[in-house]
């Protein structure tokens, strides 16, 4: 947040922060944990602290979860993952075309652009993450890697206004894991 700081020089100190998924996630718990966070406003896209009551399609990652931790797995490559199983989901017989609904909603993307984003762009998750996040879908919401933070708890004491949005169609982050959620 200071490299930002530094480069932006924002007039009154503090900066506006946007962002998409766990980046504001990010954002969201250095509001919660009770410092000064340095920013003046929260614009959240698809990001939830808690998605308990929502049929998040994020579900499916959970099952990657206790082997990672078991077999003491430093990754996931997702990205890897996704472009292995790109041409299932993209081309006939399209077994895996399901896939692609969670990367963006039916008929939103080109398929050529929708080829360069998963090809591209996802890369591999530390498992340190993926645990951490399993337990947005556990009673509580996101908490920290002790457990026992939970960061929607101590959301209500920032004076940080947040704007979260949630797109209609997103399999991933429902308007139900953000509604009343963060």
């Amino acid at each position: 947040m200071e490299y930002i700081k530094t480069h932006c020089k924002p007039k009154d100190g503090k900066l506006l922060a946007i962002g998409h998924s766990m980046g504001v996630s990010c954002f969201m718990q250095c509001c919660s944990e009770g410092r000064n966070s340095g920013l003046a406003s929260i614009a959240a896209w698809a990001s939830s602290l808690d998605y308990t009551s929502s049929k998040s399609s994020l579900k499916l990652l959970l099952p990657l979860a206790d082997p990672a931790e078991a077999l003491k797995v430093p990754v996931i490559p997702i990205g890897g993952l996704l472009s292995a199983a790109h041409p299932l989901a993209s081309r006939p017989p399209y077994v895996l075309s399901w896939l692609n609904h969670q990367i963006s909603a039916q008929d939103m993307m080109h398929p050529e652009l929708l080829e360069k984003l998963v090809l591209n762009n996802f890369c591999t998750v530390p498992a340190k993450v993926l645990l951490q996040l399993t337990t947005a879908f556990q009673k509580g919401g996101l908490r920290d890697r002790s457990g026992t933070f939970f960061y929607k708890d101590h959301l209500c004491k920032t004076n940080v206004p947040i704007l979260a949005l949630a797109g209609d169609q997103d399999l991933i982050c429902p308007p139900k894991a953000v509604y009343g959620r963060i």
